[in-house]
């Protein structure tokens, strides 16, 4: 944004002073009664990070007026982007993300909210196995390799070893 010159008397005119003559600033302000050159580097920041906000709000609302693109999973996934925006604007500054903590506690539970509401929504139309539908994938499985791999001790390995994960991701998904 340029800087533009105002009259003497006109009242959006920065507050700031020029160091060299002492005398007020001749440019319109632009944020909290500061022109671009007095304006402290917080409040830069503050501009740009609202920039960056209204390009991003742009793009959501492609998002939403895109028919393909109107489902939960994209919702999940907006809402995902949202948050990884909040936090990065935060940084590594620990007061910065303390302030911004409700914001970033309210995407989580609207993250959550979506995601429970989306699996719900698949167990009920059916897009979800159950543990016997994976069992027989598994097994499936087994009898392929049994087609390229003669040796029963690694026949027996291979469906040793895909059993135990199918039973660890079954039992961490029951615990997230």
């Amino acid at each position: 944004m340029p800087l533009v010159r105002c009259r003497p008397d006109d009242p959006n005119r920065c507050q700031g002073n020029y160091r060299a003559t002492g005398e007020q600033c001749p440019y319109l302000s632009v944020v909290a009664g500061k022109c671009q050159l007095h304006a402290p580097i917080k409040i830069h920041k503050a501009v740009l990070n609202a920039y960056r906000f209204s390009q991003y709000e742009e793009r959501i609302k492609d998002f939403a007026s895109h028919d393909e693109l109107k489902n939960l999973r994209m919702e999940i996934g907006v809402l995902r982007m949202t948050l990884e925006q909040i936090i990065n604007q935060c940084g590594s500054d620990v007061m910065h993300l303390l302030a911004h903590s409700g914001k970033i506690g309210d995407m989580i539970m609207k993250i959550k909210v979506l995601v429970t509401t989306c699996h719900r929504l698949d167990i009920q139309l059916g897009r979800t196995l159950d543990q016997e539908q994976v069992m027989l994938i598994a097994h499936k499985m087994i009898e392929i390799i049994a087609e390229f791999i003669t040796e029963p001790d690694k026949i027996e390995k291979i469906g040793e070893l895909l059993t135990d994960e199918i039973m660890r991701i079954s039992v961490e998904g029951m615990n997230s």
